[in-house]
Parts: structure tokens; sequence; C-alpha cells
């Protein structure tokens, strides 16, 4: 399973927009869904905010 897919799973699970999961993570709306879709690349500090919130779920 992808980060891109753990991350889908998250935001299902919680019954959260991903609107609202961009903003957890300092991203506008457009650059997630981008991202989701392979588009583009996070940088590591981005991927460290987003790996904070799925894991501490967890």
């Amino acid at each position: 399973m992808t980060i891109q897919d753990e991350v889908l799973v998250y935001i299902d699970k919680h019954g959260m927009k991903k609107k609202y999961f961009a903003s957890m993570i300092d991203v506008s709306p457009q650059m997630l869904s981008h991202w989701l879709l392979g588009r583009v690349q996070f940088k590591r500090n981005t991927l460290d905010k987003i790996f904070s919130v799925i894991r501490a779920d967890k």
C-alpha cells in the first residue's frame, strides 16, 4: 500500500474532506489532489507531516 493509499484510507475512515486533510498538512487542496494522483512529489517535510497525522491514529 502506497502512502497515497494510506492517506485515502485515513480520510475515508475519519469521514473527512480532502480539503480538511490538506489544511492539516499545510498544502492546498489542489496540491494534495495532484500528489494523490502522482502528478507531483512532496518534499520531505510535507511527507513527515503526513506520516505524523496518519500514524498518530494507529
